[in-house]
């Protein structure tokens, strides 16, 4: 069974040889793979028999550039499960960084950029989705999971849940938000 988006549960039947892939690499498949907190999964049926064929997972890690060395294409964040990733140009490791949703170069990101990092367990392939937008506004309340700025909802993620200190109500912050449009950082 699968938990949506909604907190709806479904039942889904997969196909006897079904392929499991996470983070862009086939893995051997293990019932705990499909519980991760940020992320999602397509199912792709693909023969039409009511059954899943392939499941795609992409589980993603968040990332707030702390510090960017431009000259050995590294960026730093000593908050994240990541605390470091070497941009190569190379054969062992290649990514490509989508800023704000258009192809970007290394040198466009900047600190205090949120990104969603999706890597293989074997850190060969990895998807990074790079976001520079953020709000500069008051905290006007919050409630599980999301605080309240302006008239507007966010949700947070669990990078902030591990790394924010508590906020104060009434205060002005800047509130960095990843691709997927969840509070990942506030200062």
């Amino acid at each position: 069974k699968v938990v949506d988006e909604n907190d709806k549960t479904k039942r889904y039947k997969f196909d006897k040889g079904f392929t499991y892939i996470e983070n862009g690499r086939g893995k051997e498949f293990t019932k705990t793979l499909l519980e991760f907190e940020n992320g999602s999964l397509k199912l792709i049926d693909n023969d039409d028999d009511g059954d899943i064929d392939y499941v795609i997972a992409e589980k993603v890690e968040y990332f707030v550039i702390s510090a960017v060395d431009y000259v050995n294409n590294i960026i730093y964040d000593p908050n994240s499960a990541i605390t470091e990733l070497e941009y190569r140009n190379d054969d062992t490791f290649f990514f490509d960084i989508v800023l704000d949703g258009k192809k970007a170069k290394m040198s466009e990101l900047a600190e205090n950029m949120v990104l969603e990092v999706m890597q293989s367990s074997d850190e060969e392939v990895c998807i990074v989705r790079a976001s520079s937008k953020v709000i500069n506004a008051t905290l006007d309340g919050a409630s599980e999971g999301s605080l309240v700025i302006g008239d507007k909802e966010y949700e947070t993620n669990s990078y902030f849940k591990s790394v924010n200190e508590e906020l104060i109500f009434g205060r002005e912050y800047t509130f960095c938000l990843a691709a997927d449009m969840t509070i990942t950082a506030a200062f």
